[in-house]
């Protein structure tokens, strides 16, 4: 038995693009031949997903493993993070295990008379494979197929006894088949069972991460253009489409996702650097064997929080947002002194109108936030369940009622919510961006400093470029996603 792999995807993917295993059998052509594919966590005893796979025209086997691990996967907000977390719900490892199935026939050479005076079967057929080159899997009990020039044996049986791995006594008397001499066949379960042949290959070693990129891009995705342990350089990215030069008001928060490479253990750091040259670091190093991925807070309004025991690189005073800063950069850097990407983060101090912000999950699984500070309206929809009550009641011997009887009785009051949000003047690539916020699966709005869920109601978007309007700035209409019950 060999199975050998002719497709793998990249040891860390985006779950959500295709993510394809192609494999192949050198005993595709047995009847009934199924390629058996068990799917692990890493270090789990349970299957997460099994699946029987028909090879294709031309003999190979093809998955799709995608869509079973991203109903796996979800997004990872804590508003409380403040340094680096492990985003545990955004990624998963895992192991693909290839095996295979078919309707296994076992051949033997000749049969003779079994001699067991202990047994009730002394005396009956014994069918041997003298040259012990196929081991059969066949237990007392289990109805088989013969297929033999041997009249009396040919035809369905019943397996009485197993002296061996290579011998299986039948239910025929020896003295019912007559004399001559002895011939082989060939061995079949009756209702063509197919015999099972797991875990021949193990591909382990992979994670998928909560991810989707446009189809565009995901023709050029390497995974090294992240994974910042390992070939390090200054194009190693974070997990987010967030544009360099994005404009947030000191008190937004974000928490970006980076991954690195789980075949490095060097120390990892993400810096932190101001206008006027000040530093500091917040380590985010754990084990990446088996945390490929943490979740870094960066916004100015969670920044000033170090990781106990981490290097601290002073080149200032603190804190890192003063009352003159324009601007800070983040990026992410090794032990051995090489730096990832900068992603310049300007701070708007514009005046606020309203004190609105939404956190919202990209499409690679970080957790970035627009303010919106212009004016923003309150509006809602009031849904009453009501039912007639009886009016009035019999009083001495007439029938009598009150002004003040409910004839119509509201038994639950249900309202629902909506805010129109309106952000300030914006830059082309925040523009751009925007369209992540609208269409994210994950959004959460800051109201007086407490997040609670809400969902995107706009269904339809423009992109506005500066090439086309200098001054662009965003209208968004959000539903609070839990809503109040008023029951009387």
């Amino acid at each position: 038995m060999a199975i050998n792999n002719i497709v793998l995807p990249q040891k860390i993917s985006p779950a959500y693009n295709p993510l394809v295993f192609a494999f192949s059998g050198s005993n595709v052509t047995e009847e009934g031949y199924r390629y058996v594919i068990d799917i692990y966590p890493t270090g789990v005893a349970t299957k997460l997903a099994s699946f029987r796979i028909v090879p294709q025209v031309d003999e190979t086997g093809y998955i799709d493993v995608s869509r079973v691990l991203s109903s796996n996967l979800s997004g990872q907000f804590d508003a409380l993070n403040l340094s680096a977390i492990t985003p545990t719900n955004t990624y998963l490892n895992y192991e693909l295990r290839i095996g295979e199935e078919f309707n296994v026939t076992w051949p033997y050479d000749d049969f003779e008379f079994y001699s067991s005076g202990s047994s009730e079967f002394n005396a009956y057929v014994q069918l041997n494979q003298t040259g012990s080159s196929q081991a059969h899997t066949y237990v007392v009990g289990d109805q088989i197929n013969i297929t033999t020039a041997k009249e009396g044996i040919n035809g369905l049986q019943t397996v009485v006894e197993v002296p061996s791995a290579y011998k299986i006594v039948i239910g025929i008397p020896f003295s019912d088949i007559g004399s001559g001499v002895a011939v082989g066949g060939t061995v079949a379960y009756a209702d063509n069972r197919k015999t099972l042949f797991e875990d021949i290959i193990n591909n382990s070693g992979y994670t998928a991460y909560n991810g989707a990129f446009s189809m565009v891009d995901f023709l050029s995705y390497d995974y090294q253009d992240f994974a910042i342990a390992n070939s390090f350089s200054s194009t190693k990215r974070a997990l987010t489409n967030m544009p360099n030069n994005f404009i947030v008001t000191p008190t937004q928060d974000l928490w970006l996702n980076f991954l690195y490479d789980t075949n490095s253990g060097l120390q990892q750091t993400i810096r932190f650097r101001n206008d006027s040259g000040d530093e500091f670091s917040k380590a985010i190093y754990t084990n990446p064997f088996l945390d490929p991925i943490r979740q870094v807070a960066v916004g100015p309004n969670n920044n000033f929080t170090l990781d106990t025991g981490t290097t601290v690189v002073v080149s200032g005073t603190f804190p890192l947002i003063k009352p003159d800063t324009e601007y800070y950069e983040v990026y992410s850097r090794r032990s051995t002194g090489e730096s990832g990407k900068t992603y310049r983060i300007n701070l708007d101090k514009r005046c606020k109108i309203e004190d609105y912000e939404i956190v919202f999950m990209d499409r690679l699984g970080s957790m970035v936030s627009y303010a919106f500070q212009l004016r923003a309206a309150e509006r809602g929809t009031i849904v009453r369940t009501d039912y007639k009550q009886q009016l009035g009641s019999v009083i001495g011997n007439a029938w009598t009622y009150n002004t003040y009887d409910r004839g119509t009785t509201n038994i639950n009051t249900q309202v629902d919510k909506t805010l129109t949000l309106n952000t300030d003047w914006m830059n082309d690539d925040m523009s751009v961006y925007f369209e992540e916020l609208l269409t994210s699966p994950k959004t959460f709005l800051k109201v007086d400093g407490i997040y609670v869920a809400c969902n995107v109601v706009d269904s339809a978007f423009e992109t506005i470029r500066q090439k086309n309007k200098n001054l662009i700035r965003k209208t968004i209409t959000v539903k609070y996603s839990n809503q109040n019950a008023i029951n009387i």
